[in-house]
């Protein structure tokens, strides 16, 4: 005979709970499982996109120029010792690999691109300029060091890389690519040039102290900068190709002004942007599966934001007036993304990209 309980002056069976909510609970727990383990093998395994660049003025010694591009890092590692990162590198044939930005993790050490950068064959060709989440790669503070360039800039020239604070060359035959940052490309160097000998000279009139004496290390560096970018200036030709590397990329606007910079030699520069690489949003870091971005915040300076935002301006290639800029997908998780989205990657497997120079139309 079944229990029975009391309940006032009658007796009651006892209630049966019902299983939905446990099913429900279990549905849950397997629906995570089913996104995060195939999302977790995505996100440690590094893949290869490519890119042809039609650049029209390209010398014929110079068809099949290849650059590989590495982008927010975030102080991830693929692998033990980056061994996956590496393989995937190593499976490519190329002239110059390009760095473009968010390489340090949370504490500011760049040890996972010293990692990888202390494998590569020697002599490799590595350019990198810094991100807006990796420190400031110049110390304003005072500092036992003598140099002006923070721990980590110092760290990666150590182990072989080049940062790219003025115009560096790669030759092939008798011609030439500039790689430069952005920046430099609207800099008003005689401007600059005075502005940072006046503040020298200010700062030479005051009193000694350790702050003064960081100011000083950083304006005398500062005006060596601006030294090498006139020497490159000054031997620079017309049929030089120019690329330039920004870790946020240009918006439209800043890509016409870039182009117009050069009407009727205005710019500095004999000739103009053919290619600008830039990395930063990680191809909306939370991606449908088999799909585009599922969100990207308002602060970002692009034209589509929020829900479902189009893939253009956000990664792959954006053609304006003649100049083309590549935006790199990424590899690591950028905390510029709110909350749990800044913490990892969803569908959104880590790429390098192989990026291909061609006087070929649509790379055919």
């Amino acid at each position: 005979m079944s229990k029975m309980r009391y309940s006032g002056s009658l007796f009651t069976p006892p209630k049966k709970h019902s299983p939905l909510p446990l099913i429900l609970l279990m549905v849950l727990i397997l629906l995570i499982l089913s996104i995060s383990v195939p999302n977790l093998l995505l996100n440690t395994h590094v893949i290869t996109e490519s890119a042809s660049i039609t650049i029209p003025s390209l010398p014929s010694s110079m068809e099949g120029f290849r650059i590989v591009v590495l982008s927010d890092l975030h102080g991830a590692f693929f692998g033990p010792n980056q061994q996956f990162l590496l393989e995937e590198i190593s499976r490519q044939k190329y002239n110059v690999i390009c760095v473009v930005g968010d390489i340090c993790d949370n504490n500011g050490n760049p040890r996972a691109l010293v990692r990888l950068l202390g494998q590569l064959p020697e002599n490799t060709t590595v350019f990198f300029i810094p991100g807006d989440e990796d420190p400031n790669p110049l110390r304003s503070e005072p500092d036992a060091s003598v140099d002006a360039r923070e721990d980590y800039i110092l760290q990666l020239e150590s182990a072989g890389a080049v940062y790219l604070d003025a115009p560096q060359r790669v030759t092939i035959g008798k011609h030439t690519v500039w790689f430069s940052p952005e920046s430099i490309f609207t800099l008003d160097l005689p401007n600059a040039e005075t502005t940072a000998q006046r503040r020298l000279q200010e700062l030479y009139k005051e009193p000694f102290s350790p702050q003064n004496e960081a100011w000083i290390r950083a304006t005398e560096y500062q005006l060596d900068r601006l030294s090498r970018i006139r020497e490159a200036q000054r031997v620079m030709t017309a049929d030089d190709i120019q690329v330039a590397l920004t870790h946020v990329p240009l918006s439209e606007t800043s890509l016409r002004e870039l182009h117009d910079a050069y009407k009727d030699g205005q710019s500095i520069y004999i000739s103009s942007v053919s290619l600008v690489i830039a990395g930063h949003y990680n191809a909306g870091q939370w991606r449908l599966p088999g799909g585009g971005a599922l969100w990207v915040p308002e602060g970002f300076s692009l034209r589509n934001t929020g829900f479902f935002p189009s893939d253009v301006g956000l990664t792959g290639i954006q053609t304006v007036l003649g100049i083309t800029q590549y935006i790199s997908s990424g590899l690591g998780a950028s905390r510029l993304y709110p909350g749990l989205m800044g913490s990892f990657r969803l569908f959104n497997q880590p790429r390098i990209s192989i990026l291909t120079l061609t006087r070929k139309l649509n790379g055919n």
